[in-house]
């Protein structure tokens, strides 16, 4: 990933983060309907933006643009943070690496194994997973987060770390609310 980060910092593609993230968001839909077909409710309901019922397939209808503007904000905030800490890059070079560094773990460690998961196990075998896909996701979005702000601003490693501690926190409050 440091040479794909050093790529994008060197000739910045917007396109590579927000494609990252809408390919994150179709799948997220996607799943979404296959549970919402499969008459699912998620566990967790508390501070539902709908009726649980209906859960999935209002979210089918919405993942894929939450997920492209929760890459954006996510991208913006570490953005903001490393310009406060130092940093040297810019937006469109951070768009496009950091947009990536978030999207991609959570394509990879997330919506694909949830799927799998579901097919394999059902349903009720999601949530155990999710203890430890949820984790590894974390861990791979936030050491990617700051090998892209690392190569995108030239922050030393406890700065990058520290803007996308900041970044992940900007982004909870909506996934969190948003995103079962």
């Amino acid at each position: 990933p440091r040479a794909a980060f050093a790529r994008l910092a060197a000739h910045p593609r917007p396109s590579v983060g927000l494609g990252a993230g809408a390919l994150l968001g179709l799948s997220w839909a996607l799943l979404a309907a296959g549970l919402a077909a499969g008459g699912h409710m998620p566990s967790m309901t508390r501070g539902l933006p709908v009726e649980a019922d209906r859960y999935y397939a209002t979210a089918a209808v919405y993942l894929a643009p939450l997920w492209i503007a929760l890459t954006a904000l996510t991208a913006g905030a570490a953005h903001g943070a490393a310009r406060l800490l130092g940093g040297r890059g810019g937006l469109r070079a951070t768009l496009g690496a950091v947009g990536a560094a978030y999207a991609l773990p959570l394509w990879a460690a997330v919506v694909i194994p949830d799927g799998l998961v579901y097919g394999l196990a059902g349903f009720d075998a999601m949530g155990l997973a999710m203890r430890v896909q949820g984790p590894i996701a974390v861990v791979w979005v936030t050491t990617l987060t700051t090998l892209a702000l690392r190569a995108t601003h030239g922050l030393g490693t406890g700065r990058a770390l520290v803007a996308a501690l900041c970044a992940a926190v900007v982004q909870a409050a909506p996934a969190a609310l948003l995103v079962r």
